[in-house]
């Protein structure tokens, strides 16, 4: 086995592997200022920075539900696929709002970090995956639809709260008659 230089720069890249079905390499460099997880192809093309945190990651893991462009694990398990609709939504979700802001990023930072391996169960589980299609659909309607969600909510909280004290007042009505 012979071994290569992949990329020409003068940042420390570091703990590299093979994604799952060897067409990526993911490993930590600090080519960005600290360490980050990147991902590139087997000729050094292509780097991407996966998780573009000011924090600094360590070890990398490749996830088997990883597909390109990816991160969306744990849905792309439960949906069996990275291009279905729903995981585009939470791939959306995270471009456009949690990685615009720094609470954002730590929890992307966060979720590329230990998800992957409960992803890889999820997989594997018909059960879990359709448990986790059930859990995840109401999220994939929030965000998909926040104004249509924030009112059935508050319909759902005031029939809860208005309910009982519904009662509790014509209970209350016929004692005092």
């Amino acid at each position: 086995m012979t071994t290569s230089q992949l990329i020409n720069n003068t940042a420390s890249d570091r703990f590299s592997s093979w994604t799952w079905g060897g067409t990526k390499i993911v490993f930590i460099s600090d080519r960005d200022g600290n360490d980050e997880a990147y991902l590139m192809d087997p000729d050094g093309g292509n780097p991407v920075n996966l998780s573009n945190d000011p924090a600094d990651d360590d070890l990398p893991a490749a996830s088997p539900v990883y597909q390109e462009g990816g991160g969306c694990f744990i849905a792309t398990a439960a949906f069996g696929s990275y291009l279905d609709p729903h995981v585009r939504i939470f791939r959306n979700f995270r471009d456009n709002y949690l990685l615009t802001n720094s609470h954002g990023r730590a929890f992307v930072a966060f979720y590329y970090k230990y998800p992957p391996p409960v992803a890889l169960f999820i997989s594997r589980h018909e059960n879990i995956r359709t448990a986790t299609r059930w859990v995840l659909t109401p999220v994939v309607f929030g965000i998909e639809y926040p104004l249509a969600s924030l009112s059935f909510i508050i319909l759902i909280t005031g029939l809860i709260v208005y309910s009982p004290f519904y009662r509790w007042m014509k209970r209350g009505n016929r004692m005092s008659n």
